[in-house]
């Protein structure tokens, strides 16, 4: 990329940073918990969806340690947007901008909003903080988008109460998000006629995110054009994976998803606490999960009964009208609306976490709903749904990212052509991808 270029993104961001409230760099990097910078401003009610707060250059230098031959620069975001109260809240999201010369129109600049699965009840596990430590296992997906030319935002999509798991709040950060990166770019100093070619990607817990966002982009920030959403993993209904990996090596995620609805809803929070057996009460068992990544999770959860935790085990979890209404509203997929934008979703048959069925029956929903639209001539659903016959979820992660990246270069390359995928409408198959073939337990 043209050093001009590189200047002219600089002065973008440096812009913005003079009415932004942009801090020194060599300022100390804090956990969000401890961190002033994470805070939502006195007037926060003034300060429309997706619009900026403050931005700083990413303290951490989180860029450094992906590759300066492939991004320049890493900035946080800090930005307003919706939570699952449909009240005002903030998020941060971190942006790499490319080195390398975009693939696209010299009109237009790809963009890839990439969700992590990071799948934890505590702010201190936000990407904005933990990529370059707990979470660069992903570096090499940042990469691989960074080196398509395109600018990647990394969404702490749970928001500052880190509601692991409640779609909706999610879904709002991410578009909130990709609304906060464009208006970066309205400034005098930045190539205002640029238009955006913009793809989402996230897989397991970073699809819920992901597909929320698709289906409320309609209704929630329509003027958010959308190139393409490749998802992986999907775990829907979040009441499925719950009963799925009890007592299993991942039981951990049970524990991180009641604690990510407890944040969200204090009449949640309320009514687990009311239903903790005494043991669990004393012992603080299911209590210290909540200050937990998801590493820590794992390795203090493994194999544990959660639901011994409540008075009526299951019961208290599966058979409660309140916390029914939060899975069904908040944590299931294909009741908001229906994705407008091509769509790779991609599955291990094998899956053990988020059970294959439920996509299944998901991506069969989306696609009679999308053939009754284009039979009124209101467009339809685009989907290629891949079920692999390798590996279970953990493998899936890896097995197929590479389709995931060439989806979304096609998409926002504008290559995959009017009649995608095949003629049209929905194509589900079969594959036998990648080499991890290890299965979920």
């Amino acid at each position: 990329m043209h050093y001009s270029y590189i200047l002219s993104t600089a002065l973008c961001f440096a812009s913005f940073a003079l009415s932004h409230t942009l801090p020194a760099r060599n300022s100390p990097a804090l956990p969000p918990s401890q961190d002033p910078w994470y805070t939502a401003p006195d007037d926060l009610l003034s300060y429309p969806a997706g619009s900026i707060i403050r931005v700083r250059p990413d303290p951490l230098s989180t860029y450094a340690a992906i590759g300066t031959n492939l991004t320049s620069a890493s900035y946080n975001i800090l930005y307003r947007t919706t939570d699952g109260n449909d009240l005002p809240s903030f998020a941060v999201t971190t942006l790499f901008v490319p080195v390398s010369k975009s693939t696209s129109s010299k009109k237009s600049q790809g963009l890839v909003s990439y969700q992590i699965p990071y799948n934890s009840p505590t702010v201190d596990a936000s990407p904005s903080w933990t990529l370059s430590t707990e979470l660069n296992s992903t570096f090499s997906d940042i990469a691989a988008l960074l080196e398509q030319g395109w600018y990647v935002s990394v969404t702490d999509f749970e928001g500052p109460n880190a509601t692991f798991a409640v779609g909706v709040a999610e879904g709002h950060a991410v578009l909130d998000g990709l609304r906060a990166v464009t208006e970066s770019s309205s400034s005098p100093a930045c190539e205002s006629s640029k238009a955006w070619k913009i793809g989402l990607w996230g897989y397991s817990g970073g699809s819920i995110a992901s597909e929320f966002a698709a289906e409320l982009r309609a209704t929630y920030a329509p003027e958010i054009e959308i190139a393409g959403v490749a998802i992986g993993g999907l775990p829907t209904p979040v009441a499925a994976v719950l009963k799925a990996v009890n007592e299993s090596p991942y039981a951990g995620l049970i524990v991180s998803g009641l604690w990510g609805y407890a944040n969200a809803f204090p009449v949640v929070e309320s009514y687990l606490l009311s239903r903790l057996t005494d043991e669990a009460k004393v012992s603080g068992n299911f209590t210290a999960g909540r200050n937990m990544t998801i590493i820590q999770i794992f390795a203090t959860y493994p194999n544990v009964d959660v639901y011994s935790y409540f008075i009526g085990g299951e019961d208290d979890i599966f058979a409660s009208p309140l916390l029914q209404h939060f899975w069904d509203t908040q944590g299931t997929m294909g009741v908001h609306g229906l994705p407008d934008m091509p769509m790779y979703v991609y599955k291990a048959i094998e899956d053990l976490l988020a059970p294959v069925q439920d996509t299944d029956t998901l991506v069969e929903k989306y696609c009679a709903e999308g053939q009754a639209a284009a039979a009124r001539k209101e467009g339809g659903a685009q989907i290629l749904y891949e079920r692999n016959t390798i590996g279970g979820h953990v493998a899936e992660e890896i097995n197929e990212d590479e389709a995931a990246v060439e989806f979304l270069s096609n998409a926002i390359n504008g290559k995959l052509g009017a009649g995608w995928p095949g003629s049209g409408g929905c194509v589900v198959r079969n594959v036998t991808v990648g080499t991890d073939t290890a299965p979920d337990w």
